[in-house]
């Protein structure tokens, strides 16, 4: 936990998501204006480590909200 708490509180952990060619390619997909969302969860893995990977799932249950909503992982 120590190492997460490290990493999502980086600037450059937070400031990732929001660069111009991400928020343009997803503008461009959804042909209209995109935004990021507030809150930034970090997913740390090591090679090999299965035990800890995250499987498919619906963020929606997660990120409550607008049901038209689109998570990308950068």
């Amino acid at each position: 936990m120590e190492v997460y708490q490290k990493v999502v509180h980086l600037a450059s952990f937070n400031a990732f998501p929001q660069q111009p060619v991400f928020i343009g390619l997803i503008s461009r997909l959804l042909g209209e204006p995109a935004f990021t969302h507030n809150l930034r969860i970090a997913r740390i893995v090591f090679p090999h480590n299965t035990n800890q990977s995250t499987g498919a799932h619906q963020d929606h249950h997660y990120l409550p909200g607008a049901a038209e909503v689109l998570t990308v992982w950068t």
